[in-house]
């Protein structure tokens, strides 16, 4: 009976939470289901998804990191913004919060020191409490600049220390953004000079704008034999090889010191400092051939100005001259709202614009709409409960998905 209760209620909370992430470009057209996120519409932290340090310190003594990771101090959740501020202030605290204080920290490049230790900045890291795997991962965000300002969303795993970096950003250099990948045994698996040579796979990507003049969106789509990144949509990035193991969602804002080599050195006068996330967002891979969705009031359609978002303008990228890199994308979510009306909303920047069809189980047509340049949200229909088929069109491909409708 329990168990029974258990799978009725995943079943209802999967339903809350039905939206869809429609992709089409030239070559394929893939539907993803939304699957856990923070959309920061509360006051205050979710501390039911995550919590607000590593499970293993709130201060890592090996990294370049001079800051203490609060446990919610430096966190500011409303209209549905979530800020994680670094500050300049004074405090003493044990990095490792269950060991005592005269625990001695160790790590090669540095002498050893005492676990209560001084710190002269604060800020904060949003750490899920659960584990994923292969899916998309998104975060809209902006973030200040400065010399010692470490802003990043990333991927950890507990096994072999494996980590897929979505974005880092050193303060001095607010037009670029660092996507990487990491695991113990080394993931130097990018071929050059015809596959003879390997090197370290990481890159720094340089856009048009800098992080603080709007939202912007990086995802990380990890697939099981690649991981691709996007820039408000747009490939920016790919990866050839294999995770497969589930991994921690994390965001922070890290004050740190590299002597001026990456991030710089911070300045006191500059703080605080913050980065703002719009949203955090997981999805994955639809497998029902009807997916199931219910009217939320929740609509989660946020607005978007495609024409102030940044773009790259980096021409070496890693493995650029891949085809799956090159193809523009086209990127909505379809949610639908309280009126039982599917609302389309424009996640990526599309000059093509695309060929929308509702029909029923009859296969009778209910909505019709083609969009251009301009069109960024649209609401078809209100339905009643039943069966329907969304049909795309785009530059002669063709996407269908059945939904169900309660």
């Amino acid at each position: 009976m329990k168990q029974l209760l258990f799978l009725f209620l995943l079943f209802i909370s999967n339903i809350a939470d039905a939206q869809l992430l429609l992709r089409i470009n030239d070559e394929e057209t893939s539907w993803w289901q939304y699957s856990n996120g923070d959309e920061f519409n509360g006051n205050e932290l979710n501390r039911n998804f995550w919590d607000t340090g590593y499970p293993w310190a709130r201060h890592l003594y090996c990294s370049r990191d001079v800051n203490y990771y609060t446990d919610g101090g430096n966190f500011k959740e409303q209209n549905g913004i979530m800020q994680i501020i670094a500050k300049y202030e004074h405090v003493t605290e044990k990095a490792i919060p269950y060991e005592a204080d005269n625990y001695l920290l160790k790590c090669n490049e540095k002498p050893d020191a005492k676990n209560l230790m001084s710190f002269d900045y604060t800020s904060g890291i949003l750490f899920s409490k659960q584990q994923y795997s292969y899916g998309i991962y998104q975060a809209r965000f902006k973030t200040d600049g400065g010399d010692g300002l470490w802003p990043a969303f990333w991927l950890f795993g507990s096994v072999d220390a494996e980590e897929i970096d979505i974005f880092e950003i050193a303060g001095k250099q607010p037009e670029y953004f660092h996507v990487d990948i990491h695991c113990k045994n080394g993931c130097d698996n990018y071929p050059v000079w015809g596959g003879l040579f390997k090197k370290g796979w990481g890159a720094n990507l340089k856009t048009n704008r800098n992080w603080m003049q709007g939202y912007n969106t990086i995802a990380a789509e990890w697939q099981p034999d690649y991981i691709k990144w996007y820039l408000n949509g747009q490939p920016a990035a790919l990866w050839k090889g294999r995770f497969n193991h589930p991994m921690w969602i994390i965001a922070n804002m890290a004050v740190t010191t590299d002597n001026g080599n990456y991030t710089g050195a911070p300045d006191p006068k500059q703080f605080p400092k913050s980065m703002s996330i719009d949203y955090i967002r997981r999805w994955e891979k639809i497998s029902e051939k009807c997916y199931v969705m219910k009217a939320n009031k929740d609509d989660m359609v946020k607005s978007k100005e495609s024409e102030t978002e940044s773009k790259i303008i980096t021409k070496k990228r890693p493995v650029n001259k891949r085809k799956m890199l090159r193809q523009q994308t086209a990127e909505w979510t379809i949610r639908l709202n309280s009126d039982n009306q599917l609302v389309f909303n424009r996640e990526a920047y599309d000059p093509q614009g695309i060929e929308v069809n509702i029909s029923d189980s009859a296969n009778k047509s209910l909505f019709h709409k083609e969009t251009d340049v301009q069109s960024t949200n649209f609401a078809g229909p209100s339905l009643v409960r039943g069966k329907y088929t969304i049909e795309v069109k785009r530059n002669g491909q063709t996407g269908r998905q059945s939904i169900e409708v309660l």
